[in-house]
């Protein structure tokens, strides 16, 4: 069995998918969001230490869901609108890209209006269009999945894309490489 990590990058909430790459279709296995929160105690805990605890906390998360996977899907990294935003993703891709490197896993990128137009034929195409998308192609309601595990429905929106970065690198040479091996 092959299996990928679908990954929605970001500091307070990363979204995964576990996938199973079959010869002829893929299975969602497991969705979830990694959430992280600041620290309450601001006046003994500098925002630097607070955020390696933070970026730890997606780490050991990270690590024990790459293992043993055959490649990480994930969207690539977008620019927010403000330094310590951009800062903080950029924290969360490290531990990605560092991951991807240790292990010796492929790390597959896909924009978000690429995500988007490959799941719904629109690149603009809203959160709830993409999440009603890979509903309806996998008939499975992700979200009544999601709120068991007591994901808020506000974040569903982070293990949805982290499921649309796989099903968009489906025609990637990795995935054709990785349906050989399951087939040969």
């Amino acid at each position: 069995m092959i299996y990928v990590l679908g990954i929605d990058p970001g500091f307070s909430s990363l979204g995964y998918a576990v996938v199973r790459v079959d010869a002829d279709a893929l299975v969602p296995l497991q969705l979830g969001v990694v959430r992280t929160e600041k620290s309450n105690a601001k006046a003994n805990v500098l925002a630097s230490d607070d955020n390696v605890r933070r970026i730890r906390e997606i780490s050991a998360t990270l690590y024990s869901l790459m293992e043993g996977k055959f490649a990480i899907c994930s969207e690539s990294q977008s620019w927010p609108r403000n330094a310590s935003a951009s800062a903080k993703v950029g924290m969360a891709w490290g531990a990605i890209a560092g991951f991807s490197e240790i292990l010796d896993i492929p790390l597959l990128q896909v924009s978000p209006m690429g995500l988007k137009k490959t799941l719904t034929g629109n690149k603009s195409a809203t959160k709830e269009e993409v999440m009603a998308a890979l509903n309806a192609r996998f008939g499975r309601d992700f979200g009544a999945e999601l709120v068991k595990q007591g994901v808020p429905a506000s974040q569903h929106e982070h293990a949805y894309d982290a499921l649309g970065a796989v099903v968009a690198m489906e025609n990637s040479e990795t995935f054709r490489l990785a349906r050989r091996i399951t087939v040969g």
